[in-house]
């Protein structure tokens, strides 16, 4: 399933991420849209997400996904999503995205 997530170029990014650390990490996807973007730490050579003690570096072809999605924050149409800590922006100003919405929708 992640070969298929990672590989299916009809996804949106955001959707490929999410659906790529609920099956990484095997967490509810309640868990993984309250990541923010202090959960994530890159210092180039590798990215980690805060899930527990240690942080787990996701394999290359995840962590390439997510330094892009991490840049594509910048260009979201959205003032307040971009300024938002969450890493998966909802609907609602200043709220994470509903466990329920599509990671594909737009925040």
């Amino acid at each position: 399933m992640l070969r298929r997530v990672l590989n299916d170029d009809s996804l949106p990014l955001r959707a490929k991420v999410a659906a790529a650390h609920v099956l990484l990490y095997a967490q509810p996807v309640s868990r993984i849209v309250r990541l923010t973007i202090d959960d994530v730490t890159d210092d180039e050579a590798t990215i980690t997400v805060q899930l527990g003690d240690p942080p787990s570096p996701p394999p290359e072809p995840v962590a390439v996904l997510m330094r892009a999605y991490i840049q594509s924050r910048q260009h979201l149409p959205y003032a307040s999503s971009r300024s938002s800590q969450w890493l998966f922006t909802g609907r609602q100003p200043g709220q994470p995205m509903n466990p329920g919405q599509s990671p594909g929708s737009s925040a």
